[in-house]
């Protein structure tokens, strides 16, 4: 998990920009995670809630 959060410091989520960056680097970061160990939709959509 902190290896996800890690390459979404790109943006700052004191800002409405930043949190929109990290989501969608989140977003993109799960996609590859998917892709790379099969895991369900399911756990990605949790992982991304934890986020918003």
């Amino acid at each position: 998990m902190s290896k996800v959060i890690s390459r979404t410091r790109s943006g700052s989520p004191s800002t409405k920009q930043g949190w929109r960056e990290c989501k969608n680097d989140f977003r993109k970061t799960i996609k590859k995670t998917k892709e790379e160990s099969g895991q369900t939709d399911e756990i990605n959509y949790q992982m991304l809630q934890m986020l918003t």
